[in-house]
């Protein structure tokens, strides 16, 4: 059998040759969504149900989704040129009360991201940035929207939806954190005007957006972009930015010879600029 592509970290594609094997009608597509998301690992019957239709659960329900199985399965049939009974025996088995989606290395691009993420935030932590990066954009291309942005979602995959965009996010600022240690300010202020304006009251996101246009020679930027955040903080939460960020807004306006220097090893960039502020004074 040919290898197949899964994808979720975008629109839900299931190719093989070329050939789609991915459902048109909604139910099924939820189906199968939520066995990709756990691949190789054994989805609830009851999980399944609870995504399909909420709360309610019955024996007809039951059926329908044994239905939606053996859909799924002629549909993976059809696409790998293999026999129904071939796929219930190879790729999508029944295991118990439940059932699972075997994926193999390489097929899936979550697999594929969660990886390379591995891989880049090993080579953060040890200081190899150079490395770190060339990893970390791999993980982030393995992304192409929204994860399953064409599914009306029901509640289980709603949160697996937020997860994995928190994962994208934090794979985000590795990666800026890596280019930032590489001296690539100039370069990451558009991303990171991009990223502060989607997530406006990220501490660490404004904090190396702040290092990136100070290191630009934007100085008076870098505390509009500190008086933005705690704007928006004190009016929409009633809070004030943490004595970390208040903090780097000071070494900004005393021009801290800490924030020019390379700011390399393990913790989020606000943490390791923070120790760097407080060690050169």
């Amino acid at each position: 059998m040919n290898t197949m592509e899964f994808r979720i970290l975008g629109p839900l594609q299931i190719r093989q040759d070329g050939r789609s094997a991915a459902p048109s009608a909604q139910q099924p597509r939820r189906l199968i969504s939520l066995l990709l998301v756990h691949a190789n690992h054994v989805v609830p019957v009851s999980s399944l149900m609870s995504e399909l239709w909420g709360g309610s659960q019955s024996s007809s329900q039951l059926t329908t989704l044994h239905t939606y199985v053996v859909h799924l399965r002629k549909l993976l049939a059809a696409a790998c040129g293999m026999s129904a009974a071939e796929v219930a025996s190879e790729i999508l088995l029944t295991r118990g009360r439940g059932y699972l989606l075997r994926v193999h290395p390489g097929e899936l691009d979550l697999d594929r991201f969660s990886r390379l993420l591995r891989q880049g935030s090993e080579a953060l932590s040890s200081g190899a940035s150079q490395e770190a990066s060339g990893f970390l954009q791999a993980a982030l291309d393995q992304w192409s929207g929204v994860p399953l942005a064409d599914l009306r979602a029901g509640r289980m995959l709603e949160m697996e939806i937020v997860r994995l965009a928190e994962l994208r996010l934090h794979a985000m600022e590795m990666r800026v954190e890596a280019d930032l240690n590489l001296g690539r300010h100039r370069e990451l202020l558009g991303d990171l005007v991009r990223l502060a304006a989607e997530h406006p009251y990220q501490e660490n996101i404004r904090a190396q957006l702040m290092v990136a246009l100070y290191r630009s020679g934007r100085r008076h930027d870098a505390l509009e972009a500190y008086r933005m955040l705690r704007s928006g903080l004190v009016e929409e939460l009633g809070l004030e930015p943490s004595p970390k960020m208040r903090r780097l807004q000071q070494a900004i306006l005393s021009a801290d010879p800490a924030l020019d220097g390379v700011v390399g090893g393990r913790g989020v960039l606000l943490d390791r600029i923070s120790a760097a502020i407080g060690s050169s004074r």
